[in-house]
C-alpha cells in the first residue's frame, strides 16, 4: 500500500482546524458537534476520526499550529528589523491594532469559551505552556537585546517583562470586547512602550547662576 504523503495529511488536517473553527464561530464550542465539523469539512466522520477523536483534540492541535504560525511570525518581523528596538515596535503596532478586528474579535470570544476546558484538560493544558515557553524563549531574547542597545531600560527582568506584557495584551483583549470604544490600540502600544522604555533623559540643567550674590 503506498504511503501517503507528510504534506498531504497536514492539509488534510488544517482543512478539518480551519472547518471546525468555522463551526466553532458559528455556534459556539460547547454547541459544535463532531457530526458538525464533517459536515463544514464535507468529510466522512471515518475521515474526520482519523486524525482527531474529540474536539478537545482538534483544540490542542490548533493551539501548536497558531504557536508556529506566531513563533514564525515573530522571527519574520526580528529579521526585517533593523535593530532590537525596532522590531518591537513591528510587533507593538501589528499586535495591537489587531484587538478591533472583527475576526480577531470573534476569535476572542471563542477563546473566552474555551480557556475553562484548559484548565480542566491536562493535555489542552499542556499545549498552552508549550505556546507560552515558545513565546517566552522569544521574548526575553528580544527585550535583552533591546536593554542592551538602550532601546528598553535596564533594571526589570527580561522573564517578568513577558509575563507583564503577557497579561496586559489577554486583558486588553477583554475590554476591547466589553467597551471597544473605550480602547485605541495605537495608544495602547505607545503607552506601554513608553512605560517599557522609562522616562528619556533630557539635556542636563544649568547650574543656577551665583552672578550678583
Amino acid at each position: 500500500m503506498p504511503k501517503v504523503p507528510a504534506q498531504y495529511l497536514e492539509a488534510r488536517k488544517n482543512e478539518i482546524l480551519d472547518a471546525a473553527f468555522t463551526c466553532f464561530r458559528r455556534r459556539g464550542f460547547h454547541q459544535s458537534t463532531m457530526q458538525d465539523i464533517c459536515h463544514e469539512a464535507q468529510l466522512s466522520p471515518g475521515a474526520i476520526y482519523r486524525y482527531f477523536r474529540s474536539k478537545e483534540e482538534i483544540i490542542d492541535a490548533a493551539t501548536d499550529r497558531n504557536t508556529a504560525e506566531w513563533t514564525n511570525l515573530i522571527a519574520s518581523m526580528r529579521s526585517q528589523a533593523p535593530s532590537p528596538g525596532d522590531a518591537l515596535d513591528m510587533m507593538a503596532n501589528y499586535f495591537f491594532r489587531r484587538l478591533q478586528e472583527p475576526d480577531f474579535m470573534e476569535r476572542t470570544r471563542l477563546d473566552i469559551e474555551t480557556w475553562p476546558e484548559f484548565l480542566r484538560d491536562d493535555q489542552l493544558r499542556a499545549g498552552i505552556a508549550r505556546q507560552f515557553a515558545a513565546l517566552r524563549v522569544l521574548f526575553v531574547q528580544l527585550f535583552r537585546e533591546a536593554q542592551a542597545e538602550g532601546y528598553l531600560r535596564e533594571g526589570p527582568a527580561p522573564e517578568h517583562l513577558f509575563n507583564l506584557v503577557t497579561a496586559l495584551y489577554q486583558g486588553l483583549r477583554l475590554n476591547t470586547l466589553f467597551e471597544p470604544e473605550a480602547v485605541d490600540p495605537d495608544a495602547v502600544a505607545q503607552t506601554l512602550v513608553e512605560l517599557l522604555r522609562g522616562p528619556k533623559s533630557g539635556p542636563p540643567s544649568a547650574a543656577p547662576s551665583t552672578e550678583g550674590d
